[in-house]
């Protein structure tokens, strides 16, 4: 053991030597090294050759770079050329397209514009950057269509662009149509309610197409209907509510029921118990429930209508008496629901008798909830107890609504319990020629 260290002493005392002597060596390499570039830099600089040879060396790059030059300038004037023709057939493309779509604009204008309404000619004319499109009065030279037609005209030419644009280039596609009523008048809204979504429901090619149409005017609901009642339209109430349970929060479109209310009138009470009969609740609850009450007319009217019981006819369901006009007809047909009900005196009528006087009770005491047409203000609300009391009552007719547990939700008007409680049976001995499916 005691040679075996001492025979590692000796190594490593040599290692020790060795290394200096290398690290001498490698001094002298790179003394070595300098002294040969300087050598050489300097032989360099004296021998003729040797500058010749970098003096063709710079030359065959500076041609090179002359050539490449020449090259890319070709190339830019190339793809100038290029550009302008593209320009030009762009221009040639858009302009063709633009008077193909001229005469199917103007037969969507007389579709959907005001009578009276000049038809526009289409011209478009090249600029350094888009192309410009310039539209024309018919007949009136260079008389421009903006400035000249009222903004409900220009919405109406706005739509019928895009309409006539849809109907060439994607026939029967389903087509979705965002708020088209703002800014038109009871004709023009008639009109596309009427002729222009009979166009896009099937047109002459008979490339018929779904139309969904976002709208918060319940008149162009009604217009909808009127129109194409025949066709079975679907009505969906929707509303936009942000879900905060979520981080961003986000929008969500979630289906507009009478329930929601409901709740939000519950929540609102019971979050604020001691605010007692403070007229700031009492309109906010009363709101909640005269938008209750409103959702359970309106569905009602549907399962008395052609999608339910079809004591209704199409055209029955909606009219242009306003938004008024559901009370009165489910109030109408439940009374005589009832009487024929009386009539006949069959027991399987008798579970139907106090839903449906709560129902007609409950229409009869709308109008404390509805709001002042003359002054476009609000009633001063009933007390909060007697808000209670007819949130229980409406609570009850939206259950009635509710669809059967094992029936599809899209068949509830034929399935809740109201469709079961309006039903006559046969032994009904008289039924009223307004009520008969």
């Amino acid at each position: 053991m005691v040679e075996d260290m001492r025979s590692l002493l000796r190594s490593l005392n040599d290692l020790g030597e060795w290394r200096q002597t290398l690290e001498a060596l490698a001094m002298r390499c790179e003394e070595l090294r300098v002294e040969a570039r300087q050598e050489l830099v300097a032989s360099s600089e004296r021998s003729p050759a040797l500058e010749a040879k970098w003096r063709i060396l710079n030359a065959q790059r500076i041609a090179q770079k002359v050539v490449e030059t020449r090259r890319s300038k070709a190339h830019a004037a190339a793809y100038k050329a290029a550009a302008a023709a593209l320009k030009t057939h762009l221009d040639k493309t858009i302009g063709d397209r633009c008077s193909l779509l001229a005469k199917p604009i103007n037969e969507w204008m007389v579709r959907l514009a005001p009578d009276g309404t000049p038809g526009v000619r289409v011209s478009t004319r090249a600029t350094s950057g888009r192309t410009a499109l310039d539209l024309f009065v018919s007949g009136t030279g260079k008389v421009k269509a903006i400035g000249r037609l009222s903004d409900s005209q220009l919405d109406m030419l706005g739509l019928a662009a895009h309409l006539a644009t849809l109907e060439r280039e994607s026939p029967g596609q389903p087509v979705v149509i965002d708020d088209p009523t703002d800014m038109l008048d009871h004709l023009t809204r008639d009109k596309l309610a009427g002729d222009g979504i009979a166009r896009l429901l099937s047109n002459d090619a008979g490339n018929g197409r779904q139309v969904v149409v976002l709208t918060h005017d319940d008149q162009f609901v009604r217009e909808l209907w009127r129109h194409h009642g025949h066709r079975w339209p679907t009505t969906s109430q929707l509303v936009i509510e942000v879900n905060n349970s979520v981080v961003p929060p986000q929008a969500v479109v979630v289906p507009r029921s009478a329930r929601q209310y409901l709740e939000r009138v519950e929540t609102l009470l019971s979050q604020h118990p001691d605010e007692g009969n403070r007229l700031w609740l009492r309109s906010a609850a009363g709101n909640q429930l005269r938008q209750a009450l409103e959702m359970i007319v309106k569905d009602i009217h549907l399962v008395l209508g052609p999608l339910g019981l079809g004591y209704m006819a199409a055209h029955d369901v909606i009219d242009k008496r306003g938004a008024g006009a559901a009370f009165d007809d489910v109030a109408r047909v439940v009374r005589e629901i009832e009487q024929i009900h009386s009539e006949c005196g069959s027991p399987r009528h008798r579970s139907a008798q106090q839903p449906m006087a709560r129902l007609l009770d409950s229409i009869d005491r709308r109008k404390e909830y509805l709001l002042d047409e003359a002054s476009h203000a609000d009633f001063v609300y009933p007390s909060v107890v007697q808000i209670k009391d007819y949130a229980s009552q409406l609570r009850r007719l939206a259950h009635f609504l509710e669809p059967n547990a094992v029936s599809h939700t899209d068949e509830w008007t034929a399935s809740c319990r109201w469709a079961k409680e309006f039903q006559t049976c046969p032994e009904c001995s008289l039924i009223s020629a307004d009520v008969a499916a």
